[in-house]
């Protein structure tokens, strides 16, 4: 709970900035200095939905005060990792792969150096976020979140907003199981009876009616036929539902014809 909790307050950061940052790229020409309005951006939100409580000195963002997370952090610390560091790793990357020609090798190698050093930090570190105690003291969600000291911590109270969308998506899972299921034992049933519909195409089919209780009936269910359709190929009496069947499957369960098949009802 306390993972997935963290994991979310991050999701919601993210999707407030996408919808003001898309609002801002409709109203405003940022062809440049991209970065830059991305950071402002990002800074102005950081001041207006962050919140610093005066008991325990614990900080939140607006991702995290629905989720239950806060932040044993103070208010710097907390917007290195979450908005200067985002900003401050673009200009980097500009700045090693738009070097001069006789300096792009040499400063790109390092760039990829740096980069696969970072991430295997980040993946260690990772590794020991999933599978840290839940009550260890040493659970950082990133590798800047480690070395700035930035833990988060689950309130005592969940918030209704965050335990209801639980609960409403752990509901929504279990009907898209179930219905998965059912989805499945249909797919089941219809493989059952092509398969059975190739093994009567291999046969040739049968070559007359079953008989059931001194009557006639129907080649492909065999049972008496109901709303009686006579099939013309052979002649042969079907159900009105079993010869749409036959129609569309282009066999006759009685004579094996798959062609040129038609069905006429059998009283007018």
């Amino acid at each position: 709970m306390f993972r997935t909790a963290q994991i979310d307050s991050n999701l919601l950061d993210n999707e407030l900035y996408d919808i003001l940052w898309s609002s801002v790229k409709e109203n405003l020409d940022i062809a440049n200095n991209k970065e830059e309005w991305e950071l402002l951006l990002n800074t102005v939100i950081f001041l207006f939905v962050t919140k610093i409580s005066n008991v325990g000195k614990v900080s939140t963002t607006y991702g995290s005060r629905l989720s239950g997370i806060s932040f044993t952090s103070n208010r710097r610390s907390l917007y290195v990792v979450s908005v200067l560091s985002k900003y401050l790793y673009k200009k980097i990357s500009h700045y090693f792969y738009s070097a001069s020609a006789e300096n792009s090798n040499l400063k790109s190698r390092l760039y990829r150096w740096i980069e696969t050093v970072s991430n295997t930090f980040d993946l260690l570190n990772f590794l020991n976020y999933i599978s840290a105690m839940k009550n260890s003291s040493k659970i950082y969600l990133t590798i800047l979140h480690r070395v700035f000291d930035v833990k988060a911590m689950l309130n005592t109270s969940v918030p209704t907003f965050y335990e209801n969308s639980i609960n409403a998506g752990v509901e929504y899972q279990h009907r898209q199981l179930l219905w998965n299921a059912i989805l499945e034992l249909f797919n089941i049933t219809l493989l059952s009876n092509n398969f059975l519909l190739m093994q009567a195409r291999k046969t040739g089919g049968p070559t007359t009616n079953v008989i059931k209780n001194g009557k006639s009936v129907c080649p492909l269910c065999n049972e008496f036929p109901t709303n009686p359709y006579k099939i013309l190929c052979c002649g042969k009496i079907y159900c009105y539902v079993c010869a749409v069947k036959s129609l569309e499957w282009k066999h006759c369960a009685s004579c094996g014809s798959t062609s040129k098949l038609k069905a006429i009802a059998l009283y007018d």
